[in-house]
């Protein structure tokens, strides 16, 4: 999935203009204050009105929190970046010029650049960000590809791969691209498309992710639009959800989400930045969940990967700081 290192370092370009058609966002936007958007924090006089605002902000109904940790797994990293599930179950974590396979697989690859993220295939090929570019590693570790940069400005932050090829976020150069196994650019998008008020990808820091679509194309988070979009094959925008708020249902911070992930099912969890949360979208984007709230994370926390089983039950959470992955499933009653 997604970076955690580089990404926080690296600012991107600033952000396009937003047009009536994402004027919902755009509302909550206008609102930046201290680096918390949509969060409607106003102006703090002393230093216990804004601990008590931030309390508030932090603060999650335990009614609405449906799952519970039940494990967690040692990365064995010094500096995680990022996990990856397969389609056989297994998980993968990267960082430390390695990709570590977890849980009871056991296996280690070594890297020949520092991994940014991953993406794994049911026949166990390695698709790894390497800063600026994408580099293949097949099972016994062999690196059998390298990938040129697809911008001058690029940090690749994400990988996903399905039947319609291999997905690529790259947050330097604000866009998707669509790779075949073999390294072609199939089709690229992120652009501003004026004509169908389309205002592109906002990045406002290097926080970008993607994922493939079950029914087809693929999912691209938005970040400083605070959604989550779908676009076909070719790049052409189907749908979008989200939108900016304090509230739970909605996503709070100058950039969120940072990184989701899909189950089976069509549902989505999300993870955000600056008030730690993690959450489970309908299909359709209907708030359903929280998973783990900002008091289940250690007040350092910046940034969280997750990645889903393929049972459609579990979520896993990568807790960078703590170089684990946080294993959270269904309390009893709720739904898978």
């Amino acid at each position: 999935m997604e970076d955690h290192g580089e990404r926080e370092r690296r600012a991107a370009p600033e952000s396009p203009p937003r047009r009536a058609f994402i004027a919902k966002a755009a509302v909550g936007l206008s609102g930046l204050v201290a680096g918390v958007a949509g969060c409607r924090r106003p102006e703090r006089t002393v230093d216990h009105e804004a601990d008590s605002e931030l309390a508030a902000l932090r603060r999650v109904d335990p009614r609405l929190v449906k799952f519970r940790e039940t494990r967690r797994i040692q990365t064995r990293l010094d500096e995680p970046r990022g996990i990856a599930s397969d389609p056989n179950g297994g998980l993968y974590a990267v960082g430390d010029r390695q990709i570590v396979a977890l849980g009871g697989m056991g296996g280690t690859w070594t890297l020949e650049g520092e991994p940014t993220c991953l993406a794994v295939t049911a026949d166990n090929t390695f698709y790894t960000g390497i800063g600026d570019h994408v580099e293949v590693y097949d099972r016994a570790g062999r690196r059998v590809g390298s990938w040129a940069p697809p911008s001058p400005r690029a940090v690749i932050t994400a990988i996903a791969a399905d039947e319609d090829g291999i997905w690529v976020a790259d947050s330097g150069g604000r866009e998707v691209l669509r790779y075949d196994p073999a390294g072609r650019i199939l089709a690229r998008f992120g652009g501003k498309e004026p004509e169908n008020g389309y205002p592109g990808l906002v990045v406002p820091s290097p926080h970008l992710d993607v994922a493939g679509a079950p029914g087809g194309g693929v999912f691209v988070s938005n970040p400083g639009m605070h959604r989550v979009e779908h676009h076909d094959a070719k790049g052409t925008l189907l749908s979008s959800w989200g939108e900016p708020s304090s509230d739970v249902d909605g996503f709070c911070g100058c950039c969120n989400p940072t990184d989701f992930a899909v189950f089976r099912d069509g549902r989505f969890v999300t993870a955000e930045k600056g008030i730690p949360r993690v959450k489970v979208y309908s299909a359709e984007g209907r708030f359903l969940a929280v998973v783990a709230g900002p008091d289940a994370f250690p007040s350092t926390t910046m940034s969280l990967d997750v990645a889903v089983s393929p049972d459609n039950r579990h979520v896993w959470v990568l807790e960078p700081k703590e170089r684990v992955v946080r294993i959270f499933s269904p309390t009893e009653g709720a739904a898978a």
